[in-house]
């Protein structure tokens, strides 16, 4: 028997948005680059769905107008008061521009308040933005199969370090309990980081702090402390961990955070002649964790102007903490504040995205510490919404359509 939700109709409406394009979205029949990524996406989804049949889409994309409309007022309720208190944006407003988003811009109603489009002038800006749950089936097509190649942070570290690339290195690896390699013990005796060698986000990381005299380490998440072997045996069961460094900021960056390693993600795309360009830049600092720049939802983001090299106000998914100017624990100035090495660090991205030049998009997470500047890792599956708030500009407005396209021309991409 034939369960209901099991059929491909149902599959093309998900929770909180819409899996077709419906012919009430303006990206449907557009002719801008913003449409065009919509549109490819969308048949990217739907292909890997294998729910391509029009008499499935059509009930699919109807259905979707009854069902988005709980969603919205579900939004409201759950982030609307924190934008209405933070900014001012009445209920009411929310209402009408989180209708826009679902029926003529089919976007989620999380992206309008995790992006802060209220601040964007025109709504008309809100049609070049992608959805980031979409972004993800554009850059897997960009993508070269073996994707690990970058996702793997062992296997980028190695890479990186052949190529003459100045990344962290990795003191030891630790797989299932087991330690892999045999590291010298005098370059562990000292702060260390650990994480995984395949995860998003920063889901596993922690620290270990050296206990001098004592030949322990204390872990500040569990509490527990320990010898390095004890710890990390139990904490690598069942994935795989690399130990580094705990590095520090650089002086210039103690404002933003006195013990949790800030970064700053910079996308860069490759042209089909091997032309690298900067697509945008955001600097990531914690609003109060000790630990890492990646806190849930609170995460604070500047995106740096690519020309001045100076940072806009700082915002976050957490539509209740606004729009900052200054950093609301340490008094940090944000807005307009100059990035040190900024230069360097552009330098460093275009010259680095030549030893991955299967992948068209790469985004960089880099550190300026006390020792320099480093390379933590890279990746093909960068973030949606922190290249996208409201201090960067809509990636349909990028050039990150126009590097799309030439590099499906380049190997003969089908369209879908």
């Amino acid at each position: 028997m034939i369960r209901l939700w099991n059929l491909p109709v149902f599959r093309l409406i998900s929770t909180d948005r819409c899996r077709v394009a419906a012919p009430w979205f303006a990206w449907t029949h557009g002719r801008d680059d913003g449409s065009f990524l919509r549109r490819r996406a969308n048949a990217l989804e739907r292909k890997k769905l294998g729910a391509t049949n029009p008499l499935e889409q059509i009930p699919a994309a109807c259905l979707y107008l009854a069902i988005s409309l709980p969603r919205i007022f579900l939004a409201l309720q759950r982030w609307g008061r924190g934008l209405r208190a933070a900014d001012r944006i009445s209920y009411h407003r929310q209402f009408i521009d989180l209708c826009f988003c679902a029926w003529r811009a089919g976007l989620r109603p999380q992206v309008y308040y995790f992006l802060g489009l209220h601040r964007h002038p025109h709504t008309a800006s809100w049609l070049n933005v992608i959805d980031p749950s979409e972004l993800h089936h554009l850059q897997r097509d960009a993508s070269p199969a073996d994707l690990n190649a970058l996702e793997d942070k062992i296997r980028f570290t190695d890479h990186a370090l052949h190529s003459g690339i100045r990344t962290v290195p990795v003191l030891a690896v630790w797989n299932d309990g087991k330690e892999i390699g045999r590291p010298e013990p005098s370059a562990l005796k000292r702060d260390l980081f650990a994480k995984r060698s395949l995860t998003y986000s920063s889901t596993g990381i922690f620290g270990l702090r050296y206990l001098p005299g004592t030949d322990k380490y204390h872990e500040d998440e569990s509490g527990k402390s320990g010898s390095l072997p004890e710890l990390l045996s139990s904490l690598s069961r069942g994935t795989t961990l690399m130990v580094q460094p705990w590095l520090k900021n650089h002086p210039d960056l103690d404002g933003f955070s006195a013990s949790a390693l800030c970064n700053y993600r910079i996308v860069s795309g490759r042209h089909p002649d091997g032309r690298v360009e900067i697509l945008l830049a955001a600097l990531r600092f914690p609003l109060e964790s000790q630990l890492t720049c990646a806190e849930r939802d609170t995460t604070l983001c500047a995106a740096v102007n690519l020309i001045t090299g100076r940072l806009h106000a700082a915002e976050s998914k957490h539509p209740g903490l606004g729009r900052l100017t200054r950093h609301p624990v340490t008094g940090q100035i944000i807005e307009d504040f100059p990035v040190p090495r900024w230069a360097k660090m552009v330098a460093d991205v275009t010259a680095a995205h030549a030893h991955w030049p299967e992948f068209p998009f790469i985004g960089w997470d880099i550190s300026d510490t006390t020792s320099g500047v480093y390379f933590l890792e890279g990746s093909c599956l960068w973030g949606g919404f922190l290249a996208q708030m409201s201090g960067s500009r809509p990636l349909g407005l990028t050039s990150f359509a126009t590097i799309y396209q030439a590099n499906l021309a380049r190997r003969g991409a089908s369209s879908i």
